[in-house]
């Protein structure tokens, strides 16, 4: 959907928002996460694809000139905050879906788009709820930055009074992995300076990883150290570290890793990393999503 409207393509837009409204729209307004098989395989909503489908539909509303979109997108958004979020000493914040409200809550800091939750705050009746969203998702994430030398892909939040992150690895070690990688290209993307700067300082650790082929790495959170996980060839890890490049003014390099983010996506495609891929280039190189060329 976001890459429909990046392109001005209608026809495809109203393909994949008609598919998504049928197959995946649930009665308390937000997505099931899973459809395989010709059904949905677990209705449980993430809260990422709901925010950037709402994000879609607000921008398909001034784009086709759609009151319809404009309608799903404030629907979308109210569900969002109604059921998605939880209040915290720094504002509300996203968490992962309406499994994740805790207590312990659980977020992942890749979901949370800074610009996708401002421009929701632009819809009817929400300037309220989605602008302390933003502001609280900013709050969170600088706390999760500032405990690591790199986001890791989930926290557990304790939203008692001072809230505690900890953050919760799929694995043995915390890591930044797949979900993580998210989190530079989505800050990148702002137009607020001291948002892209949360991309920026992730560069000199992600421009070394990138060169030695290294899409996710292990977290030694305790010491702050960068542990290698090994060579992961990834088109989104490549992606990751050419936002994180971009935001910190080296657009030469952030080019060379988009470029090769491109030719190693073309050789082993998969739906995740050519969505990134192409997003990428959309979110850090145009104007077309309403982000910062």
């Amino acid at each position: 959907m976001l890459l429909s409207v990046a392109a001005g393509d209608r026809r495809r837009f109203d393909a994949a928002w008609g598919w998504t409204r049928s197959h995946l729209l649930q009665p308390d307004g937000l997505l099931a996460w899973h459809w395989a098989n010709g059904t949905i395989t677990s209705s449980e909503p993430a809260a990422d694809a709901d925010v950037d489908a709402a994000y879609a539909l607000e921008l398909a509303a001034t784009r086709f000139h759609e009151q319809s979109d404009l309608a799903g997108a404030t629907a979308m958004a109210a569900a969002i905050a109604g059921n998605e979020t939880v209040g915290t000493p720094d504002g509300p914040v996203l968490v992962a879906g309406p499994w994740a409200v805790g207590p312990p809550a659980y977020v992942n800091p890749s979901y949370a788009s800074p610009w996708e939750l401002a421009a929701l705050a632009q819809l009817p009746g929400e300037a309220q709820s989605f602008g302390a969203l933003a502001a609280g998702t900013r709050a969170l994430v600088g706390q999760v930055l500032g405990s690591a030398a790199l986001p890791p892909d989930w926290v557990q939040l304790t939203t008692a009074a001072p809230a505690d992150v900890t953050p919760q690895g799929s694995g043995v070690d915390d890591r930044y992995g797949f979900d993580a990688v998210r989190v530079p290209i989505r800050w990148a993307a702002s137009c607020t300076a001291s948002e892209r700067k949360a991309a920026a300082v992730l560069w000199p650790t992600l421009g070394p990883a990138a060169l030695h082929g290294r899409a996710t790495v292990d977290l030694g959170l305790r010491s702050g150290e960068i542990q290698g996980r090994g060579a992961v060839q990834s088109p989104v890890g490549l992606v990751a570290a050419a936002a994180s490049g971009w935001a910190a003014g080296h657009r030469g390099e952030a080019l060379g890793l988009l470029h090769r983010a491109e030719a190693l996506d073309h050789e082993h495609p998969s739906y995740y990393s050519s969505a990134w891929v192409a997003l990428g280039r959309v979110f850090l190189e145009t104007s077309r999503l309403g982000t910062c060329p």
